[in-house]
């Protein structure tokens, strides 16, 4: 049986959310600079997609699978959590996503292809897990902080005139 983390292991939902969502506005800024970040902005993107739907089950089940693949991921949403069934194209759009899980390592024998081809598609698929996440967790996001990450604060060094 594959391990399973929950709060008792540190983690909370919404801050997977928000690491999820700064995730996906990073890879989008990624996305607009130049093709040569490409790998960082689709890895990025598998990560957003991942930290969001880990972070639904364990809204609703408590616990997430230790894995990365999505198509898991959102198999065990759809049984356990009534999730709603992707249409064909976002079921395409997530087996690509899932194959960006592959650009952390580069691979000559088995390339990873990235582009900015499948973004809108992406774009898409994010809104619906965003628009489908249990109001219980959306209401623990209106209490985020922007400046707050999983227990740490975030600041910037002052820079010394």
């Amino acid at each position: 049986m594959m391990k399973r983390l929950s709060v008792t292991d540190g983690v909370q939902p919404e801050d997977l959310v928000q690491a999820g969502l700064d995730h996906y506005k990073s890879a989008i800024e990624l996305y607009g600079l130049s093709p040569v970040y490409f790998d960082s902005a689709g890895y990025l993107m598998h990560m957003s997609a991942e930290l969001i739907l880990k972070a639904w089950l364990q809204e609703v089940t408590d616990s997430f699978p230790k894995t990365h693949l999505l198509e898991d991921l959102y198999e065990e949403l759809f049984k356990l959590a009534n999730a709603p069934k992707l249409n064909p194209r976002q079921n395409e759009t997530l087996i690509i996503l899932d194959t960006y899980e592959q650009l952390r390592y580069p691979n000559r024998i088995k390339p990873v292809e990235v582009g900015d081809a499948d973004l809108q598609f992406i774009a898409e698929l994010h809104k619906f897990f965003l628009q489908s996440l249990p109001g219980s967790l959306i209401d623990k996001m209106g209490a985020v902080n922007d400046f707050s990450k999983g227990g740490r604060v975030l600041m910037k060094k002052r820079i010394k005139k």
